[in-house]
């Protein structure tokens, strides 16, 4: 037997079929697990148990299989080609309890190697006890020491899952919370942005400008016009001091012709030539009656 399945083992090895490449992935969250077993053996029930109490009310379709003898190679290559064909199956767990050599034989058969490595569904592979290793267990997309690890690596602990959902839940809440929050806190920034550069806001605050601006020329003008008054009233005084009412007043008078020329020379009228004088009590008539000699 051994000299035999060291031959198959390097026969399949040189044509890829271990290659780790080539194997499928297991699915995480499978709803349905295909299993090929005994279906009166203790390996079914521990599988059976073990998905029950990981993942409860999980679907499980049963391939009742020979797994030991002359025909259990056939019967298990069979159910592979069956459960493939059932489009619900997400995960195929293929194994039996421990034995012997020859009551594993069955997983060391090529028929067997070769159905495993073309099925489209992913398989795990659980043949006997953790130290047995058979030709299936290195065909298969993934390796479990025993049945019931098989189950175990097929299906995650539903309460766990739960667990993690409603602590998800829970953190994208809260981001959520924090998000909104964040939004209206960005929303007061804005509004307040916006009231205080508002058009009418602004519009206000240039009248208020222009108002202080405006009051603060009145006002200059004001000044500059009460400074302009009182310069203009001296000098009006200074020129009502030197006008010649002021001149009269102090016992001058204004001599002219009929005509109403200001004499300035005794020459500018004749002898006889009548003239006027004002002083500033009145005007009274005088005639020339002689030429005076001046300075002239």
């Amino acid at each position: 037997f051994y000299e035999k399945y060291e031959l198959l083992k390097t026969t399949l090895f040189e044509e890829g079929l271990f290659d780790s490449q080539k194997k499928q992935k297991i699915p995480p969250y499978p709803r349905m697990v295909g299993v090929i077993t005994s279906g009166s053996s203790a390996a079914y029930q521990d599988i059976i148990n073990v998905l029950n109490r990981r993942f409860p009310n999980i679907d499980i379709l049963l391939y009742s299989a020979k797994v030991q003898g002359s025909e259990a190679s056939q019967d298990i290559v069979e159910g592979i080609k069956l459960l493939n064909e059932n489009s619900n199956v997400d995960i195929i767990i293929v194994g039996r309890g421990g034995g012997s050599i020859e009551d594993l034989w069955p997983f060391n058969e090529e028929v067997v190697a070769r159905a495993i490595y073309a099925s489209k569904i992913p398989i795990i592979s659980a043949v006997g006890h953790e130290t047995d290793y058979t030709i299936a267990d290195f065909v298969s997309d993934l390796r479990a020491p025993t049945p019931s690890a098989a189950a175990e690596l097929a299906v995650p602990i539903l309460n766990d899952l739960v667990l993690n959902l409603s602590n998800t839940r829970k953190r994208l809440l809260l981001s959520i919370e924090n998000k909104i929050q964040q939004g209206w806190i960005c929303i007061d920034q804005l509004d307040k942005r916006i009231s205080t550069n508002h058009p009418s806001v602004k519009i206000k605050n240039n009248i208020q400008i222009l108002e202080k601006m405006c009051n603060r020329y009145i006002n200059s003008i004001g000044i500059k016009y009460n400074d302009w008054i009182k310069n203009v009233n001296y000098l009006n005084r200074q020129l009502c001091s030197l006008g010649p009412n002021q001149v009269l007043e102090r016992g001058y008078s204004i001599s002219s012709t009929i005509k109403g020329e200001i004499i300035r020379s005794a020459n500018q009228i004749n002898v006889g030539d009548y003239f006027n004088v004002k002083t500033s009590k009145g005007v009274f008539y005088g005639r020339k009656a002689s030429n005076i000699k001046n300075n002239d």
